[in-house]
């Protein structure tokens, strides 16, 4: 299968043929020769290793993605057409900043090129293509200053949704950056286009385009209230969602790229919401461990009894996003088969960060406290255990080591040993399990965590996770 194809387009002597040279080979002719008609066979391959952004590393497959750059030369251009039976994913637009007339020409060269992409969408499939993606590259910039305005690029820029990049095939300035804002813009229009493609390969083409229709057209519908394709990822209306999404997010908790599943999140490293929920009986210091062997996360480990990501799409009518509360509540029915009800309020006792490998989490850590009727009956897998423990046991540094555990840091323990500790009553712990409280929690790694300020309980960025490029 042919590679997908980044076209390098623009007026003539603008320096397209430099601009590839440069960025193929690290060098460039002080004086090429005119590019006439296509010139093709140049194969570009992007590896996550060397991807620039933060962004282009989650999108791009493990083993790297092939494409083909295609220069087109700039004389005539009304009569260049895109290379026909090839798939061009991307636009790169030239022009030289001391040259005005380049940058005014490229409104008719973008305009033509977009009608051609247009020309080629299947009408029986909307969403058969998807857009243009096209980044706004200015060359020469180590030339002097730019004859073309900041607010003229700004405003070409914003009309066509485009980025704007400056570079130098003379220095290499900017040159990589340019073709990986462009691969980028490429990735991210085509996982646009399979989204949307997979939301509407049921549709008929008047709910495809999401328009306000009239009954005639598409009885079920009256208006807009709930478009597809609003959101990227989410399931159509009135079908189940075929795969659970999470947000993705930075180590400052702001939302990174569009949702991924749980597989790409361990695979690639990236940080997301997730909910521990332990039943517990506070004045004894029971906790619940509850040890699974299938699952993506801690198989084979003891760990909280309950624990599920936060999704994107699931709540009320399946289209809202979870909170974390609901997370929790659907946690218990999904794994314990125990309702809301069935156990005391929900308590949310702490959040922190953690990093276990390639599970990277934001944690949302909720207390179930047992009524007085005891622990209903729990709906377990048959290769499912649960023991009840002491909270000080379970939070021990020689428990961690054994092996058997979920991992948790010191933030982890802390938090909920003291949460456990103010809330436990002697003569109830020794009546559960035959231990003094005080000689517990005087233990010296216990105690050492109990007395640290709060202030140290800031947990650190995950150490996997690679530098955020924010752009």
């Amino acid at each position: 299968m042919a590679p997908p194809v980044l076209l390098v387009v623009g007026p003539p002597k603008v320096g397209k043929t430099s601009l590839l040279q440069r960025f193929l080979h690290g060098q460039c002719d002080s004086n090429p020769k005119p590019s006439i008609g296509m010139e093709t066979g140049m194969t570009w391959h992007l590896d996550p290793e060397s991807a620039l952004f933060a962004e282009l590393r989650q999108l791009l497959p493990q083993q790297g993605i092939d494409f083909e750059l295609m220069e087109i030369g700039g004389r005539e251009p009304v009569h260049r057409e895109m290379p026909r039976g090839r798939y061009v994913c991307g636009l790169m637009l030239c022009y030289d900043c001391r040259d005005r007339t380049s940058f005014l020409r490229l409104w008719h060269v973008l305009c033509r090129h977009r009608m051609d992409r247009h020309m080629e969408i299947s009408a029986s499939s909307v969403a058969a293509k998807g857009a243009l993606a096209a980044v706004l590259c200015a060359t020469k910039s180590d030339q002097g200053p730019s004859l073309v305005s900041e607010e003229e690029v700004k405003l070409f820029a914003s009309a066509n949704d485009l980025e704007v990049v400056k570079t130098s095939a003379h220095n290499g300035q900017g040159v990589r950056w340019a073709f990986q804002t462009l691969a980028l813009r490429a990735l991210e229009a085509e996982m646009e286009r399979r989204c949307h493609s997979d939301q509407d390969r049921c549709l008929d083409p008047a709910r495809a385009f999401a328009l306000p229709c009239g009954l005639d057209v598409c009885p079920e519908l009256t208006g807009l209230t709930n478009p597809p394709c609003l959101r990227r990822c989410e399931p159509q209306r009135g079908v189940p969602a075929t795969e659970d999404y999470v947000e993705v997010l930075d180590p400052e908790g702001q939302v990174l790229c569009d949702p991924r599943s749980l597989e790409q999140c361990l695979q690639q490293n990236l940080l997301h919401r997730a909910v521990h929920v332990w039943l517990c009986v506070p004045r004894s210091g029971a906790l619940l461990l509850r040890k699974w062997q299938k699952g993506l996360k801690h198989p084979g480990r003891w760990g909280p009894s309950c624990h599920t990501e936060i999704r994107c799409y699931g709540a009320g009518d399946g289209h809202a996003a979870e909170v974390s509360t609901q997370s929790a509540e659907r946690a218990l029915e999904e794994q314990l088969g125990l309702a809301p009800s069935q156990v005391g309020e929900l308590i949310h006792c702490f959040s922190c960060q953690m990093s276990d490998g390639s599970c990277q989490e934001l944690l949302d850590v909720y207390l179930a406290p047992l009524s007085k009727a005891g622990l209903p009956p729990l709906a377990l897998q048959e290769d499912e255990e649960v023991d009840w423990v002491f909270f000080a046991h379970v939070l021990s540094p020689e428990f961690a080591r054994a092996g058997r555990l979920f991992y948790y840091n010191n933030v982890y323990r802390r938090a909920l040993a003291r949460r456990m500790r103010d809330h436990a009553i002697p003569e109830d712990v020794h009546h559960a399990f035959a231990l003094d409280l005080d000689a517990q929690l005087s233990s010296p790694p216990l105690a050492a965590a109990l007395r640290c300020p709060a202030a140290e309980a800031v947990p650190p960025a995950p150490g996997p996770n690679p530098p955020v490029a924010v752009r």
